[in-house]
């Protein structure tokens, strides 16, 4: 039997076994060993299913993504204290949309805005989020000054890139003046 379909079966196993007991440590870092497994041996896009998140996540095999993917759902980064419920979440660098799902989740009542400036994560981004209505995604970036930014390298895959300040005129940009900080 091909080894794929093993832990194709596995993670389907692991899916229920979340959905049964969705507080379960152990589970979930079973379930997150069978999807950096699937991530290193296939191509493509894969999906993942978390409790209380509605629709199959995607992640692209053999990137960052199940990097950042388990920074947000396994190692549980912004589940830091508030002191109070943000009604309003800006998501700068919104990747692949894993932490608009997971402030999504967190904070019901919350819209979120995730901003991703690369045009292939921000597919990811909408994928990720299409039917998710408190959550809209925005390609472009956020800089301290009205004009237009562009890519200017690579840093680590999908993951990492620098944006600096570009001069291209033929490009239509959005400025916000003033203050840009709504009551939370």
């Amino acid at each position: 039997m091909d080894i794929n379909m093993n832990y194709v079966d596995e993670k389907r196993r692991m899916e229920e076994a979340l959905q049964l007991d969705p507080d379960n440590r152990s589970v979930l870092d079973e379930y997150f060993d069978i999807l950096r497994n699937i991530s290193m041996r296939s191509l493509g896009l894969f999906t993942a299913r978390l409790p209380g998140i509605a629709n199959p996540i995607y992640l692209r095999a053999n990137t960052s993504d199940i990097l950042n993917f388990g920074q947000i759902f396994l190692n549980d980064e912004y589940g830091f204290e508030f002191l109070v419920e943000p009604r309003r979440i800006l998501d700068l660098g919104g990747y692949a949309g894993y932490a608009a799902l997971y402030l999504n989740r967190r904070f019901p009542q919350a819209e979120i805005v995730s901003v991703e400036p690369s045009v292939d994560n921000y597919g990811m981004l909408r994928l990720n989020t299409v039917n998710v209505t408190r959550i809209s995604a925005v390609n472009g970036a956020i800089w301290n000054v009205p004009g237009f930014v562009g890519r200017s390298g690579l840093e680590d895959e999908h993951w990492g890139h620098r944006i600096s300040v570009i001069d291209d005129s033929n490009k239509q940009s959005r400025s916000i003046e003033g203050n840009c900080s709504p009551p939370i």
